[in-house]
């Protein structure tokens, strides 16, 4: 009910997923991964993307001296590091959620921003409401793990949506953890003043909307909302 979301409409899937079902199972409706702040994706697993003319292996890196520049030139590379993968304090230079453009254009889509043309990363107050709204259906253990979850209760019918128990990147060594068992997805917003970015988490028995913390070496996918005027 935010005046900012009027009209505007979030893809029913990560971005780069397969599925978007809870028939399709997490492994499916994950997508694709992305440190917060960088425009390059990632892959779930093992670390190998697989292209038709070829194999191309995704390699880790200590984040300690690296500069925006390292992570531009050498996409496939998942730089670790406890905190922010990047020494500098330039935040709002690689930020999902620039503040000068919005100002200019009046959805603050930056550069760095992963989403397709006419689409953009919410602010973290997309996901409000959701640790009281209805859901069903987690079934830990299981290949489809994760929340179906009703998107408005206000609605006659119910508009529910997969979240799967997509696992994530770890900060300190660049390994995949934890699929099936949590679920999180980055937001565009950052803690006013400090490196803290927020973004949606959430287990087999609770969602928590607003989680803030200065990890931005995490690996997490996204959901990408449509760009203000856009429809």
């Amino acid at each position: 009910n935010l005046p900012m979301y009027e009209n505007r409409y979030v893809m029913d899937r990560n971005l780069g997923a397969k599925g978007y079902r809870k028939s399709d199972g997490y492994e499916a409706s994950t997508g694709l991964i992305y440190q917060f702040g960088r425009k390059d994706p990632f892959p779930t697993g093992d670390s190998v993307v697989r292209f038709p003319d070829g194999t191309v292996r995704v390699t880790k890196q200590s984040g300690e001296g690296i500069y925006i520049y390292n992570s531009v030139i050498s996409p496939l590379t998942y730089y670790y590091k406890d905190g922010d993968w990047t020494v500098e304090d330039t935040y709002d230079l690689y930020s999902w959620n620039d503040l000068n453009r919005e100002a200019v254009n009046g959805h603050g889509k930056s550069f760095f921003d992963p989403c397709p043309p006419g689409w953009q990363l919410p602010d973290y107050m997309i996901w409000n409401g959701l640790d009281s709204a209805d859901r069903t259906d987690w079934t830990g253990g299981s290949s489809n793990a994760g929340w179906m979850i009703d998107l408005n209760a206000s609605a006659e019918d119910e508009e529910s949506a997969y979240f799967p128990a997509s696992g994530m990147r770890n900060r300190n060594n660049g390994n995949y953890t934890d699929k099936g068992g949590v679920g999180a997805m980055w937001s565009a917003s950052v803690s006013a003043g400090t490196k803290k970015v927020i973004y949606l988490y959430y287990d087999s028995t609770r969602v928590l909307p607003k989680q803030n913390a200065p990890y931005r070496a995490m690996g997490l996918p996204v959901r990408c909302i449509t760009e203000r005027g856009r429809r």
